[in-house]
């Protein structure tokens, strides 16, 4: 909503008013400058945020949030935990996989580090994230439940040529 923006400037240590597509990492504060949650928010657009947790804190930080809301605050906070799939693509020839996975353009120039934006993999709509925590280049890919599994397909496809292993937590 209008306040979107207000609301996480006051709930978080970064000055997240970055262009829409930005990918910020940052941390949710109490009064007291303790972290609360440690997340990434992406700016979709001038009054909608993405903001990202660990799936064990998906709750806690949701009602976190909205008891930060003020009365005035003219902004909706919604649950989409069940919505998408994630799949994480990283690794030193993640973008050479992807390049082969999406028409998008892939490059450092067109993506880079901390940026966010749709593509297309296997005619699915996919929010993709330039972050990586393992040290390589590479994204977080969220997309649709119902069509996670076509861009599995397709990831898989595009890696066999290049080595890829699959890995996850759970």
């Amino acid at each position: 909503g209008p306040d979107a923006l207000t609301l996480v400037q006051r709930v978080t240590d970064s000055n997240m008013d970055k262009p829409v597509g930005s990918a910020m990492y940052t941390q949710m504060l109490n009064a007291r400058g303790g972290v609360e949650a440690d997340v990434t928010v992406s700016r979709i657009d001038a009054d909608k945020f993405w903001v990202i947790t660990a799936s064990g804190f998906v709750a806690y930080d949701l009602a976190w949030l909205q008891m930060k809301m003020q009365p005035e605050d003219d902004v909706t906070l919604r649950d989409i935990t069940t919505d998408y799939a994630c799949l994480a693509l990283w690794g030193p020839k993640a973008r050479l996989v992807l390049s082969k996975a999406t028409p998008d353009e892939v490059t450092n120039e067109s993506f880079p580090y901390l940026t966010a934006k749709f593509i297309t993999i296997n005619g699915v709509r996919v929010w993709a994230q330039r972050v990586s925590y393992v040290g390589e280049m590479g994204w977080e890919l969220y997309i649709p439940t119902q069509r996670a599994l076509m861009v599995w397909d397709m990831l898989r496809a595009a890696g066999k040529g290049f080595g890829m292993e699959v890995g996850g937590y759970k």
